[in-house]
């Protein structure tokens, strides 16, 4: 198991990171330059199934290296080596892995990476040994380069928590970024010219039998890796990317809420706020995508296309403007620090809340938190025909969030039970969706109109037809909202 923090570096960083008083104190440090081969089927088998197959050369020395995709954890996946005698691969060592089918396919070299690479050995206070390795280069393929500069934090032996600590230590006084794509997926996207994708993630659950701060752990760990995973999208423009890091976002704050009770007051509120900071601005990059490219098609046949056409350039202005911000955002450092202290907590955030609770089998403290929730829905939801717009959006995120802890602790319940409540969940849900849809549709066309007053006629049409929406999303909603109220609790 490989257990890395990967930064990349603005140019001319080099002499700085050199300089920097942590790395100044190594117990060893030693530079060599380094030649990677990554090779894969012509059918790109192993980059389909998420994974990395290379040879580095290195004095002379020959490795071979299997990469799998990271799961659990956005610092750790899990990794093969094998020492070579030359630097021919040898697909016969893949039969005790995983891809153990793939050993007898035909593979060719794809790209390399040359670097100039320097390792440097910590021994943290706490004991074991944190590898410090910098990389200088250029990633080739055919005739297209890409420059390299980053710094890769590698466990050695050390405690994870060391590995975080040195991580704070470096990025609070060099502007360094969290490297969320690997070497191999730059040098696909050298290959084939393509933007990142976005990854989808299902919700993570918990394991049975574990402690409430192994649970929280794990949830936060697992939400993290789809919240990096799906950055480097997002920052390219990507709706999904965008999409599936809010959803991510909204997911780590039901975990904050729903372990609440026993958590750090301070550092639970800390989190909270910056997670929140980070929803606004991916809320606003999606709250146009879905008005350009969702909304304004749905309208076609019902508003005139005139005024459909002279909206969507208006959107169009307004939503480059919003991914320009977000990626804006994302050449700051919040997101890094976020990730890097986020995942440090969680390792043994029990400790400085409700260590006793949480101490306790996840099967003792779950139903009391997950009612906690669902007291919320159930608070906001009351005498729903009287409920206003605000409040219909805060019922429809206490639902989210109910939702979500209903699906972590899904391996808890009984499979049938859980399976009907999530179903009537996700019914409501929708209607609260197509309903809050319709709202966002009228402001934002609004908001048009205000910078444009020519647009006045057409953003009248458009709220209409958002209103009609509203008001059968409303009607349904009622009933919805009975079945939610009725159904039997897993």
């Amino acid at each position: 198991m490989e257990t890395e923090i990967k930064f990349l570096l603005p140019d001319d960083m080099q002499e700085a990171v050199d300089a920097h008083p942590l790395l100044q104190g190594a117990e060893s440090q030693s530079s060599r330059q380094e030649v990677t081969t990554y090779y894969d089927t012509s059918a790109h088998a192993f980059r389909r199934a998420g994974a990395s197959l290379r040879v580095r050369e290195a004095g002379g020395r020959f490795v071979q290296t299997l990469k799998l995709p990271r799961e659990e954890n956005a610092f750790s996946r899990l990794e093969w080596e094998w020492t070579l005698p030359g630097e021919e691969l040898d697909l016969s060592l893949l039969r005790d892995t995983p891809l153990r089918d793939l050993a007898l396919e035909q593979v060719e070299p794809i790209f390399t990476c040359g670097v100039t690479r320097t390792v440097r050995a910590l021994r943290p206070s706490s004991g074991g040994l944190i590898e410090v390795t910098t990389d200088f280069g250029l990633i080739r393929a055919n005739d297209r380069m890409l420059a390299l500069s980053e710094v890769e934090l590698e466990l050695k032996g050390a405690a994870p928590v060391a590995l975080y600590e040195v991580a704070q230590a470096l990025q609070s006084t060099l502007p360094l970024l969290l490297g969320a794509e690997s070497k191999a997926a730059r040098g696909w996207r050298l290959v084939t010219g393509a933007p990142p994708e976005a990854v989808k993630a299902d919700a993570p659950t918990v394991s049975v039998g574990i402690t409430g701060t192994e649970a929280f752990s794990q949830l936060v760990s697992s939400l993290i890796v789809s919240l990096v995973d799906n950055q480097p999208a997002a920052a390219a423009g990507d709706a999904k990317g965008v999409h599936r890091m809010r959803i991510a976002v909204r997911r780590l704050r039901t975990v904050l809420s729903l372990f609440r009770p026993h958590l750090a007051e301070g550092d639970e509120a800390r989190f909270t706020e910056a997670l929140r900071r980070l929803g606004r601005i991916l809320g606003e990059a999606r709250d146009w995508d879905v008005f350009c490219s969702e909304t304004l098609v749905g309208a076609a046949g019902s508003v005139p296309a005139p005024f459909l056409m002279a909206l969507r350039e208006a959107g169009e202005a307004e939503r480059q403007n919003a991914h320009s911000r977000l990626s804006d955002e994302f050449a700051q450092p919040h997101l890094t620090r976020l990730v890097i202290d986020l995942s440090a907590w969680a390792l043994d955030a029990g400790s400085e809340g409700d260590g006793v609770a949480l101490s306790r089998p996840i099967e003792g403290i779950a139903p009391d938190m997950i009612k906690r929730l669902e007291r919320k829905v159930r608070k906001r939801g009351k005498h729903i025909r009287r409920r206003g717009d605000e409040e219909l959006h805060a019922l429809r995120k206490a639902l989210k969030r109910f939702r979500y802890a209903l699906e972590f602790m899904t391996p808890l319940m009984k499979a049938g039970q859980v399976k009907d409540q999530l179903q009537h969940c996700r019914g409501l849900q929708e209607d609260l969706g197509i309903f809050n849809d319709a709202v966002v549709a009228g402001t934002l066309a609004q908001r048009l109109a205000d910078a444009k007053p020519e647009l006045d006629p057409a953003a009248a049409a458009l709220t209409a037809w958002a209103e009609e929406r509203r008001s059968a999303a409303l009607k349904h909603l009622h009933t919805a909202w009975r079945e939610f109220k009725e159904a039997p609790k897993p």
